[in-house]
């Protein structure tokens, strides 16, 4: 009877764990209203960091996208970044780019990391041609 409890306890325990495969650091594709936005996922764990606060949300890590706990859903798409479903048909997509598989940063990291990756995307946008 031990032994049975044990291997149940067992099995539980191991369909609890979360999933890491898409861990890592994304950033916004684009500033909007000028703040800054970068995601750390780690397992079913979303930090937030926008202009030196962050905010830690609960999320659920599938195989093929994110779902937050007020029922938002953002999915992967071929390139391994995160798209809103409500951006996903859209022309102009917002998107969480995948920049590191990394998830531990302190804040001056993630100043430089954001500003880098803003600059460079201002500067990938004045060289499209109308």
């Amino acid at each position: 009877m031990k032994n049975k409890l044990l291997f149940s306890a067992v099995i539980f325990l191991a369909g609890c764990t979360a999933n890491h495969e898409h861990d890592g650091l994304y950033i916004a594709s684009r500033e909007v209203t000028g703040i800054t936005k970068a995601w750390i996922l780690e397992g079913n764990v979303l930090t937030v960091y926008s202009m030196g606060t962050t905010e830690v949300l609960r999320c659920k890590q599938l195989n093929d996208g994110i779902e937050l706990g007020d029922g938002e859903v953002y999915s992967f798409n071929s390139d391994g970044d995160l798209v809103s479903a409500k951006e996903e048909h859209k022309k102009n997509d917002y998107r969480m780019i995948k920049t590191s598989d990394r998830t531990k940063f302190n804040f001056g990291e993630l100043d430089k990391i954001v500003n880098e990756a803003y600059e460079q995307e201002r500067k990938n946008r004045s060289t499209i041609q109308p």
